[in-house]
């Protein structure tokens, strides 16, 4: 389903109808919990999106089979293992089933990169990044995307991603300059992965 919001320039917004559960959505006061959730997610879709396979068809439970170790190696508290664990997998299995997350790790796609690292230079200053993955779609658009893992509890969608794209605009700009030579159109996309739902935007 595509959620209009016509007064706003470039921006696109989708969500998924069967959207993870609210308790995956709420604050939660450890931000160490968060923190290392979010890194662990990451490496999952890395690990699916390098499969290059349709990800409908992915058997979770596959790719999940180190999950328990990947967290306890993290360190976290014993007690929450099973908690992340089950989190993490919840929030993958709605990934791969989410629609426009199988078209953005379709095998049909160019010059894809995942975790992709680049070097920006502004002056004296050099910054080492990470771009969690990119794309040339079937129209020429380069696409790039960063992961999400907020846990925030969304009141007003429209409002959280004006919020959003204000956030990221100048860093996904700053991403964008290392395509800039392509001379193709460059798509932004802000994935939230507990909500299953996502921002586009072009660069200008």
């Amino acid at each position: 389903n595509i959620i209009g919001l016509d007064h706003l320039k470039n921006i696109s917004l989708y969500a998924n109808e069967n959207s993870c559960s609210p308790s995956f959505i709420n604050i939660l006061d450890d931000n160490n919990y968060h923190t290392i959730r979010g890194t662990i997610l990451h490496k999952y879709i890395e690990k699916i999106a390098n499969l290059r396979v349709n990800i409908i068809n992915i058997n979770i439970i596959t790719i999940t089979a180190n999950l328990a170790a990947d967290i306890i190696e993290s360190a976290i508290a014993p007690e929450l293992v099973s908690k992340m664990q089950t989190e993490i997998t919840e929030m993958l299995n709605e990934f791969i089933q989410t629609p426009f997350a199988a078209w953005l790790l379709a095998p049909e796609h160019t010059m894809c990169e995942n975790e992709y690292a680049i070097t920006i230079k502004k002056g004296d200053n050099i910054k080492n990044i990470i771009i969690d993955r990119t794309f040339i779609d079937e129209n020429n658009n380069r696409w790039i995307v960063d992961y999400k893992t907020t846990n925030k509890e969304i009141l007003n969608f429209e409002k959280f991603c004006i919020e959003q794209k204000n956030k990221y605009y100048n860093q996904l700009s700053e991403y964008a300059q290392e395509f800039i030579g392509e001379n193709r159109n460059i798509v932004c996309c802000l994935y939230f992965i507990p909500l299953q739902k996502y921002l586009t935007f072009d660069i200008a």
